[in-house]
């Protein structure tokens, strides 16, 4: 692995992600960023200065539901892709089998999907960047590449990029002097993917005007027209013309503005046709030609359509599965992935081997957490919760050494709703009296309260991600009365002094903190809310003892040791003053 470098900064304090893909472009950068905050690690893999990837844990969505919620597939599509997706296939690959997207479709779903994690990653303001130069992206990563200027001018849309845009607009002489596209330069506007109502601002700049005039007349919602004008400004394309309003002078013009403005068009057209890595470049083409052969080979099977003029797959005594949103899908690990577990990495780790233990001694009903009495609602429901908390893409990349085991575990759950969910089948399954099943004979299960619990607070863990604080509080509480953890208990209080709505508990939400602190001592999860506690209200040193001590429960707490590491960097910086 190459040596981590901070060419493209070294904190979101001081180098937001609009700066960082700014700077990226100009350096042509290739590698790869990680961004450290405090919900786990983001990255952005850069090819020749793009963005060709990302990996997010902060507000992730998932290509399916992105897709569901553009209007290009329906949820029938969707339970189809998952099946799929069960058996080792990529969800974006099983839609276009299926003929539920075409390859165009499922290309632009991905650019929008990695512009979109880019606008989200752009929303954190703290959080330690590292940059590993020259390390390549992964293969997934290579083969639809963003257009670097629309996801540039989309992230400088967002609140936080804000001062990045206003910078740029300083540069060219702010809002009062006249500016204007010049007219040899317009053919480079066909490189940044405008859609109709940018296009229809930009044609206003050809006439000069002032900024302030413009936001007036660009028909775009204001952040909207500032990005826009930031990033023409920024590529030399948006020129000062005349005189400014504030000090009558002259604004610059004449050969030295066409030279700079013809620079700026030459730099465009070698973005625009930067070439990919040769290897990933090779890896996506033959991945497209394995693609169109089994497309044909389908074909040739004679599938027919369904009246949406669609082609599925029909298989034998297939159960009717409950609507339920898609797993987050993951990319695939790379090799040298070595960074340490987060906590909801390890809880999920545990959650996922106590299962796969448990297999040989459940019954159908036990491998969805169920008694024998359950109803067909109870049985749908259950199986929805396990989807979302076992399906195989959502096992994180870090996690990659267990896939098969997923894998296994979610395929032992199928089998058990397909059984469940059918009224002829599970009276056949009761009326032999004991589970019938193949494998070892089963016996009663180990432990069901602490295996719920875990589910419980892995759920919570999930929700609070979501920002669903209401939901995350009462999967923790749920889980802390199936045994009483002192991590449970901490997670709840943690929901509760996140939640906007819940101010008036927050004091109570504290209390119960050091409390759980004090009579769970081996527990990690106390110690590390009170630190962040105690670093927000600017006891640092207490925020230090409380974070140091849960690294010695555990060493591996990945977030605790970034907390120390922003403690040590602010540190550095008051000491310079």
């Amino acid at each position: 692995m190459g040596d981590t470098v901070h060419i493209l900064g070294k904190s979101l304090s001081q180098t937001p992600i609009a700066s960082v893909l700014i700077a990226a472009l100009k350096q042509k950068a290739t590698g790869e960023l990680s961004v450290s905050h405090q919900q786990g690690q983001d990255r952005i893999y850069f090819q020749a200065g793009i963005p060709t990837g990302t990996q997010v844990l902060r507000a992730f969505k998932p290509l399916g539901r992105l897709l569901f919620d553009l209007g290009w597939i329906d949820m029938a599509a969707m339970e189809r892709s998952l099946e799929l997706m069960a058996q080792g296939r990529r969800q974006g690959e099983a839609l276009v089998e299926l003929g539920a997207l075409t390859p165009e479709q499922l290309e632009q779903g991905l650019r929008l999907l990695q512009i979109r994690n880019l606008c989200e990653m752009a929303k954190l303001t703290e959080g330690d960047l590292a940059f590993e130069a020259a390390k390549p992206p992964p293969t997934w990563a290579a083969g639809v590449p963003p257009n670097a200027l629309r996801t540039l001018r989309e992230v400088l849309a967002v609140e936080q990029s804000q001062p990045v845009v206003d910078k740029l607009i300083e540069r060219i002489g702010g809002e009062r002097i006249p500016v204007r596209i010049p007219s040899h330069v317009i053919g480079g506007l066909r490189h940044f993917d405008l859609d109709d109502e940018e296009e229809a601002a930009t044609r206003r700049l050809a006439e000069p005007k002032t900024l302030s005039a413009f936001w007036e007349v660009a028909g775009l919602d204001p952040r909207r027209a500032r990005a826009l004008a930031a990033e023409l400004a920024l590529t030399g394309l948006l020129v000062t013309y005349g005189v400014s309003e504030d000090t009558g002078q002259l604004a610059g013009q004449g050969s030295q503005q066409r030279q700079a403005a013809s620079e700026a068009r030459a730099r465009l057209e070698e973005l625009a046709h930067r070439p990919q890595a040769s290897v990933a470049r090779r890896d996506t083409q033959v991945q497209d030609k394995e693609r169109r052969r089994r497309m044909r080979q389908r074909a040739m099977a004679g599938i027919a359509p369904d009246r949406f003029g669609r082609s599925f797959v029909a298989k034998p005594e297939e159960a009717s599965s409950p609507v339920v949103e898609p797993p987050p899908t993951s990319p695939p690990a790379d090799p040298e992935d070595d960074r340490p577990l987060t906590a909801e990495e390890r809880s999920l780790e545990a959650l996922i081997r106590e299962r796969i233990e448990l297999l040989p001694s459940q019954d159908l009903f036990q491998r969805l957490g169920l008694v024998r009495a359950a109803t067909l609602p109870q049985i749908k429901s259950a199986f929805v919760k396990a989807v979302q908390l076992f399906h195989p893409d959502h096992l994180p990349p870090n996690l990659a050494h267990l896939q098969e085991n997923q894998r296994r575990l979610f395929s032992a759950i199928k089998e058990a709703y397909d059984v469940l969910s059918d009224d002829g089948r599970r009276r056949d399954y009761l009326s032999q009296g004991t589970p019938a099943r193949s494998g070892p004979t089963p016996g009663p299960a180990a432990k069901p309260r602490d295996e719920d619990a875990k589910i419980a607070a892995f759920r919570g863990d999930m929700l609070l991600q979501k920002k669903d604080y209401r939901g995350a509080s009462d999967a923790f509480h749920s889980a802390y009365q199936l045994v009483k953890n002192g991590d449970h208990w901490a997670s709840e209080c943690w929901a509760i002094l996140l939640d906007p709505d819940r101010k008036t508990e927050a004091d109570r939400a504290r209390a119960e903190l050091l409390e759980a602190a004090r009579k769970h001592p081996e527990a990690e999860r106390p110690c590390y809310f009170l630190g962040v506690l105690a670093r927000m209200d600017g006891r640092v040193e207490e925020a230090e003892e409380l974070f140091q001590t849960v690294l010695r429960i555990n060493p591996r707490h990945i977030e605790a040791g970034q907390e120390m590491r922003l403690l040590a960097l602010r540190k550095k910086k008051g000491g310079r003053r």
